[in-house]
């Protein structure tokens, strides 16, 4: 996850968050592939960044080994 500035907006800072894989850097920008598509975002408008874990695998009630009762 990288917060970046966005712009000014009645005297206060705007921030955005990028949230997906890093997948370049360079002097200048890093690229980041999210759910939406890939994003460069200018190493100069970053103000924080974090690993973020990756989401758990999301299992369907009824393949979680629940058993049906027939009888």
């Amino acid at each position: 996850m990288v917060r970046r500035f966005v712009e000014m907006r009645d005297g206060r800072p705007v921030f955005t968050d990028v949230v997906g894989d890093l997948t370049a850097w360079d002097e200048r920008d890093i690229t980041v592939v999210t759910r939406r598509g890939t994003v460069t975002v200018p190493i100069a408008t970053i103000v924080a960044g974090k690993r973020i874990p990756a989401r758990p695998v999301r299992r369907d009630a009824d393949a979680g080994g629940t058993a049906s009762s027939d009888a």
